[in-house]
């Protein structure tokens, strides 16, 4: 699974904070696991996040953030059994 979208106006360069409790625990926003993808050309940005095998099945909200901001986006990530 790849998660992608638009962050501008991020700068290039910069860190889109992705979060969802469905995530490994590598980083985390406010306590809570997070990947962090850089922001391409045009606010674009795309990552492959990990997820536990151990995970309970379940829906998972992910939000993103860049700039100390909320990108205003929310999804949901199913976990299978």
């Amino acid at each position: 699974m790849i998660i992608r979208g638009n962050a501008a106006p991020c700068p290039v360069g910069s860190g889109v904070f992705i979060i969802s409790r469905a995530f490994a625990h590598t980083h985390d926003f406010a306590g809570v696991p997070a990947v962090i993808a850089r922001v391409r050309a045009g606010g674009k940005f795309g990552i492959r996040p990990r997820i536990p095998s151990t995970k309970a099945p379940g829906s998972y909200n992910i939000s993103a953030r860049c700039g100390g901001g909320n990108l205003g986006v929310s999804a949901h990530l199913t976990v299978l059994p």
